[in-house]
């Protein structure tokens, strides 16, 4: 089973990779010599587990976790309520600090 699991895992670097190549080569931008699309992708895979386990990550996916309870609370379909999506995205605008355009609000 895990030999299965790692055998998806790298088949899907290896496609991800590729499609990072091509996004990037179609918008003329290069990968820095000896980078490939797949060790681009591990490494942002990598990094992004990181964050996600630091106490910074934990604390911000349980603020998140408790902000969906919220918003599926307020809605009569809850997480299946047509309105869900985007009050999510209000509220974690707000949480994170970030106006409509995408700049800090707070800066």
């Amino acid at each position: 089973m895990q030999k299965d699991l790692q055998e998806k895992m790298d088949q899907f670097f290896r496609d991800a990779g590729k499609q990072v190549e091509a996004a990037m080569r179609d918008s003329g931008t290069r990968l820095p010599d000896g980078v490939s699309g797949e060790m681009f992708v591990r490494e942002m895979i990598a990094a992004a587990e990181r964050v996600a386990n630091s106490p910074e990550g934990q604390a911000r996916t349980a603020k998140m976790r408790e902000i969906m309870e919220q918003v599926a609370a307020e809605l009569p379909g809850r997480y299946e309520d047509p309105l869900f999506e985007e009050r999510m995205r209000a509220r974690a605008q707000e949480l994170l600090g970030k106006s409509e355009d995408g700049s800090n609000a707070s800066a």
